[in-house]
This record gives structure tokens, sequence and C-alpha cells, in this order.
């Protein structure tokens, strides 16, 4: 990016310097917490975290280091160092005095880190344990930097750049805040028994391999967080302090020895001119593993279940105040697939995730109080999909209203009794007096039937409202639909909007032990929607370092990065999201029905 070449502070490096670059694609979530601060409370304000979604300000260095590569937004799964800085809102006002603070979620990050062997003292890697805070109004430090940039009618990048952190009231096609962290280390301290700053300087003449300041007897890789606002809209903005410096926070997770693997090895770029500060990222790529499992950020809902119970993304009142608020105690001491259920694909935009909070806490008490029909369950919900359908094992016609939003209700011939969702929006559905029970979820907005009869394994329902036929000897068993369903051609369509594609489900272990079949459906069907997230995002984050490969190489213009990161990626990994996504609901539903 061109701000990097303007920022200020930098000198003449040399040819000696190595750049390793590594991009991520998203945060791994937001809370207040701050790990290196304090472990036992809550922080003053609300962080972004880049790295592993072990977010807890209980968090320790092997937390971080151990954090399995799926539960992590990191591109190379070496390095689990967590990174964050204050969390950035947006502030409107209704008129009325009354400001709302919108938090901006669509972040991407890139820490670069430098280090430069041609003058003492030694570059070292940081250690195990290590961690540092740096303001950009500390002594030393002249790398902060600001750059708002546009494309200009003649298709050349045109930027404005501050030299501080500036929020600018004008639209941006992104706006880019950056700073470098020290490079000296006193190598006593490890930044967890001090104020988390007094054991790093920067060097005297603010270069990569300047002296260091006596006292500081080694040298770490400087790391410059950059981080990255897309499609900047303007405004008022502010930090989640109301600060007007930035401020960094690292907390080291590389494993260990490779770091120092890398310094030893790497070799700089000599063809770049003396003085260039941005050689070839050369060193990453060819000697780290590439993460195929890419995390999304933590849903919001998580963080107030599993950390503090508090609104941070949308709120009239940012919370403040260091050990303000009733921290969760921490859960777990291992990261799995039952401690976060809920993530977000990057770029999720605020209000976004509302489905995933409602497959949360829906799900759980939908599966509890619904989920027990004697002839096998079918799920019918657009939007929290976990409820059930009987199956009509005797014989039962069935009548849906594809492009109504309406509620559902259990009907029970035999005994009369009627059991109404409490969610349901609208109406009721009459069931057949011979169809025995039949329970489906609330909530409907649009009949989650597909029209579009892509029904596999033989279980094929008939297409755009005919009547049901279903193969595989299901006429032979009685388990055959013979009423007539109307059914809405967009009812796919509906779904996938209602529903995001990086929502980890809650657990089935709600529902009643009798529903092995339908437990075992649903266990298929998170490892699938799991593999959505790993393949698409690995997909778009290949799609955006060749991006960056195809712009340093001179393959395509400077100016057309930004469209290639942000239009052509973006395009092909919704794509990704939407078919994968539907081949998975197929497939669950037509298992659902085997049931």
């Amino acid at each position: 990016c061109a701000f990097l070449l303007l920022a200020s502070g930098v000198h003449a490096q040399g040819n000696e310097m190595v750049k390793m670059c590594l991009f991520y694609a998203n945060e791994s979530g937001h809370a207040r917490s701050d790990p290196i601060i304090n472990q036992q409370c809550a922080s003053g304000h609300v962080h972004t975290f880049y790295g592993p979604q072990n977010l807890h300000p209980n968090t320790k260095y092997e937390d971080i280091r151990d954090t399995p590569a799926k539960y992590s937004s990191t591109p190379f799964v070496e390095n689990q160092s967590l990174y964050w800085h204050p969390s950035i809102y947006r502030v409107t006002d209704d008129g009325s005095g009354t400001e709302t603070f919108t938090r901006v979620n669509n972040l991407e990050t890139s820490p670069y880190y430098r280090w430069d062997k041609s003058n003492g003292p030694e570059t070292i890697a940081f250690p195990p344990g290590f961690r540092m805070i740096a303001h950009s109004n500390d002594t030393g430090d002249e790398s902060m930097l600001t750059e708002c940039c546009d494309i200009g009618t003649n298709g050349e990048e045109q930027c404005e750049s501050w030299g501080r952190l500036h929020f600018p009231t004008r639209t941006c096609g992104f706006l880019g805040i950056a700073m470098s962290m020290p490079t000296c280390w006193n190598e006593v301290s490890l930044g967890d028994d001090n104020d988390h700053k007094s054991h790093m300087a920067y060097t005297t003449n603010g270069e990569v391999n300047g002296p260091c300041p006596s006292g500081f007897n080694k040298r770490v890789p400087q790391v410059q967080l950059f981080v990255r606002i897309s499609n900047y809209q303007g405004g008022k903005y502010q930090l989640s302090d109301g600060a007007s410096e930035w401020h960094v926070d690292f907390f080291n997770g590389w494993k260990e020895g490779k770091l120092q693997q890398l310094i030893d090895t790497c070799q700089p770029d000599r063809s770049h001119p003396a003085g260039d500060f941005n050689p070839e990222c050369s060193c990453a790529e060819e000697n780290l593993t590439k993460n195929t499992e890419v995390a999304g950020a933590v849903c919001d809902s998580e963080v107030r279940r599993l950390i503090i119970d508090e609104a941070i993304d949308v709120t009239t009142r940012l919370p403040s105040g260091s050990c303000e608020g009733d921290l969760i105690a921490k859960s777990w001491t291992q990261l799995t697939d039952s401690t976060i259920q809920c993530t977000m694909p990057p770029g999720t935009p605020i209000g976004g995730e509302e489905g995933e909070e409602g497959d949360e806490d829906g799900d759980a008490a939908e599966d509890g109080e619904e989920g027990e029909t004697e002839d096998g369950d079918e799920e019918e919900d657009g939007d929290i999909e976990d409820g059930d359908e009987g199956s009509g094992a005797a014989s039962g016609d069935e009548e849906e209203v594809g492009d109504t939003e309406e509620g559902d209700e259990d009907s029970d011939a035999a005994s009369g009794d009627e059991e109404e969702d409490a969610d349901a929006e609208e109406g009721d559905e009459d069931s057949d007096a011979a169809s025995g029970d039949e329970e489906e979820d609330g909530d409907e907005e649009a009949s989650d039937e597909e029209a579009s009869g892509e029904e596999e394994d033989g279980d094929e329902a008939s297409d755009e409202g005919a009547s049901g036929e279903e193969e595989d000897g299901d006429e032979a068993s009685g388990e055959e639909m013979d009423g007539d369903e109307e059914e809405d051609g967009d009812d796919e369509d509906a779904e996938d909007e209602n529903e995001s594609v990086g929502t980890a489900r809650v657990s089935s272990v709600g529902s009643s032990g009798t529903q092995s079949c339908d437990l075992s459906c649903w266990g298929n069907f998170d490892a699938c929607e799991s593999g959505i997230v790993a393949t698409c995002e690995n997909y778009y984050q290949a799609c955006k370092s060749e991006c960056h490969e195809a712009e340093a190489n001179g393959e395509i213009a400077e100016d057309e990065l930004s469209t290639c990161l942000d239009e052509w990626c973006m395009d092909d990994k919704q794509i990704c999201y939407d078919e994968a996504e539907s081949r998975c609901r197929r497939r669950r539903r037509n298992c659902l029905r085997k049931c």
C-alpha cells in the first residue's frame, strides 16, 4: 500500500532489510478484554483482536501458543500471536442529541515484520511469554500514519495522509492506520512485570537498524500493524477509549524456535536500492505453513455468553471502566468445537449476526421443547432451522404457504391438544385430521421446503408444489406425503439470505434421546458447514495473496489492487459460500426425511 512508502520517521535502511508480510483477512473478535493489562477483570474499553479466538482476559502465553489453527484468524499456523487495538466506532446522531456508536467490522490487518542485521545489537526472536504495548505518542515513535485513499479519474491511487491518528469526515476508498512498535529490548523483562512498555525502546534515529539506547542490548523484529477500513463512510468516528492517540498490543504466540529460524535463514532482497523500507515480502510464504482453516470473528452473542454480557456492537453508551462489569469466569482451557458456537464471516455488517444470535438462543430452546415427535423430524424453519416435522407415517396431508411469514401449530387429531409456537408471527397451519402428530417451528419467514426438486439419495420431493412422491421404498413403508404442498421456488434463496454461512449451530443434545437419527443428521450438517467456512475462507485468503503477489510482480497496476481484494475476491468467496451451503442444506433435509 502506498502509505507504507510515506510513513514519517522511516529513513534509509540499506539493502539488508528483510520484510515478512502476514495478511489477516478478518478479526478474530471484539471484547472488553486486555490479557496484557489485567487477566482478572474486564478492560477499560473494547478491543478488536486478530489471531487466536482466545479473547478472555484470563489468557496465558500457553493458551495462545497452543491454539489449534482452526480457531484462529492467522494466515500461518506457526504464528498464533495475538494483536489488538481499540475498537473503532462510527458515531451517528438521531437529531435529538442521542448518539449511537456502531462498531466498524469490515477490517483487515497486516502485521509487517522487519529486521535488518547489518548493525548491532543482535536481532533475536521474541522470547516465550513476551508482550508489549505501544502508543502513538510514545517517546521515539514517529511512525504513526493515517491515510485516506481513493482511485482518481486517471486510475491512479490518490491519498491524503496525516502523521497521526485521524478520522476524516469525507469518504475514502479505504482508510489505512499504521503504527510501528519498538524494536530494542532490555533483555530482562517479558513485559509481564512492569508497565508493559518500559522493557522496550525505539531506536534513536527511528530506523529499523538504528542504534538502540543504552541498556537495551537486544533487538527484536519491528512489528508494524496496518489496519485497513475498506469503503470508509466518513462522518464522525472515535476509538472505544475516546482517546485521540492510537495504541497496539502484541502478545507473542510464535511456535518456539520458528521465528528465530526465519531471522537466521531469510535473506534480504538486495535487488532493492538502499533506503527502501518496503522490499518484497519474501520470507513468510516459503517458510511457513498456510492456515487452511482460517476462523471468522467470534459472534458478539458468544462474547456475551463467555466473557461479559454487554452490548459492544451497537450501543448508545460505550462500555468503559477498568474492572467494571461482571466478568464471566473462563470456562475452557483449550478451544474446541463446543467452546465457541458462532462465528461471523469476514466483513459481516453490523446487525448481520442477529440471525446467529437467534440460532444460539432459539435452537437451544426449540431443541428442548419441540424436538420430540414420534414419527421422525423434518426441519422446516427458514431462519432458525432446528424444528421438527412429523414424517407423516400415517398418511398426513400438509399445507404450506411459501411467501408469507407464518407460525406453525402442532396438531394432534387424536387428543385435540394444540400447542402454538410462542414466536409465531401470524396464523395457524391446518393439519389433516388423519396426519397424527406434526411439529414445525415458528419464526418461519418462508417455507423451508425446496421447490427445486434437487433432492438426493432417492428421497426426492416433487417439484414446484406437486404432491409428494418419495422413492427408495418410502411408499411401501407408508412414508409418503399425500397432501398437496404449495411451495415457493424462491424458498431456498430466502433461507440463504436469512441465515449466515458462518454460523456454527448449537448442538441438538437437548432433544429427546430417542432422536439419534436427527442428531446424526445435525452432526453431519455441522461438519458440512464447518467445511464450508474452512474451504471458502482458505480460497478467499489465497485469492488475496495472489492479488498482492500480482501487484508486487507488476501483473496488475497498483490502483487495481483494491479492486482485486474488495471486489474480485469477495465476489468469488460469496459464490463459494452460496453454492456450498445449498448443498449442505439439501443433504440435511434428505437425511431428516429418512428419519
